[in-house]
């Protein structure tokens, strides 16, 4: 059976993958530029793992955000799973108190009262020297002595005992605090503007690479990827397979690249320029068929490409263009 996430890694689950899709790569990218393998992000997406607190730091690197908002529910998460996983404490066990008339029975105490003719008579405190005094004067059948206090099962006689056991702090007391501190954090969270953080003022990185200069180049490490340089996609196709395919393309790189997700192992996909040639990626294991991989940019204008998949079943290209 599987087993049921806690809320809090459902909801970093989801700001991993978007993310993710903010970066515009594919599962073995990440592997490649942060320092979890593709299996362990494969986990960390779909959120049956929690990822260390420094790879969340290094998407959020990749994808061009601040770290605060994700930090901040990576928090969350972490504190649900660790307590989830931690088993409880159990309470320590109360001791009676003298004066609570809980004492087991003793000798010459049938029912485990305390009205024996050794002991206080009831309503009497233990702890209460004139009060044993009182007893024992309006005793005649002991002469006006009660005598010593019978011991206790363990052998203590009453009056050894010292002062009375501290009564346990309720469980109220152990939960405020924990409370208190999750909804602290929680506030903190939502004052977080999205993307806020101390270096949300930050400029735009600037595009590692203009035109066709961009030609051969990954999309993601030269910036192409990020909001500033305005990538858009110019033209998408969906194939009888049920692969589908983009067309991408950066104004502030001034180049193109395609993608594919949904497609088979042994696809291969290829963005075709005149000026520049053409690039290609392929569909190695089912990791990337499960996510989606792109290929290297080609430098130029938006028009002036097009893309193509090639299928192991099948020798000719199936193409398309803006």
């Amino acid at each position: 059976m599987s087993e049921r996430l806690p809320p809090e890694c459902v909801a970093l689950a989801a700001e991993l993958r978007s993310l993710r899709e903010r970066t515009g790569l594919s599962l073995a990218a990440l592997a490649d530029r942060t320092t979890a393998s593709k299996s362990s992000w494969h986990r960390y997406l779909g959120g049956t793992k929690l990822p260390p607190r420094d790879v969340v730091v290094e998407l959020c690197a990749l994808a061009g955000e601040p770290p605060g908002r994700a930090v901040a529910l990576w928090e969350l998460a972490e504190t649900a799973r660790s307590g989830r996983d931690t088993p409880p404490r159990p309470f320590p066990r109360a001791v009676p108190r003298e004066d609570s008339g809980e004492h087991p029975a003793g000798p010459g105490t049938p029912g485990g009262g305390e009205d024996s003719a050794t002991g206080p008579r009831s309503g009497a405190r233990a702890d209460d020297p004139g009060a044993v005094d009182r007893a024992g004067s309006a005793s005649p059948a002991t002469g006006g002595d009660a005598g010593p206090p019978a011991p206790g099962p363990s052998g203590v006689r009453e009056t050894d005992r010292g002062s009375p056991a501290r009564p346990r702090r309720p469980r109220w007391a152990l939960v405020v605090p924990g409370l208190i501190a999750y909804t602290a954090l929680v506030t903190t969270l939502a004052l977080l503007p999205p993307g806020g953080g101390p270096d949300a003022d930050a400029g735009p990185t600037p595009a590692g690479c203009v035109g066709p200069g961009c030609t051969g180049k990954d999309p993601e490490s030269q910036g192409c990827t990020l909001p500033a340089h305005e990538p858009s996609t110019v033209a998408s196709h969906r194939f009888p397979t049920g692969a589908r395919m983009e067309i991408r393309w950066s104004r502030g790189c001034e180049a193109a690249w395609a993608r594919i997700w949904l497609g088979s192992i042994g696809d291969r996909v290829e963005i075709r320029s005149p000026e520049e040639g053409t690039q290609e990626a392929t569909i190695r294991d089912r990791w990337d068929a499960e996510g989606y991989i792109y290929t290297p940019m080609v430098g130029g204008a938006a028009g002036n490409v097009e893309a193509c998949l090639r299928t192991p079943d099948s020798p000719d290209p199936r193409c398309f263009a803006p």
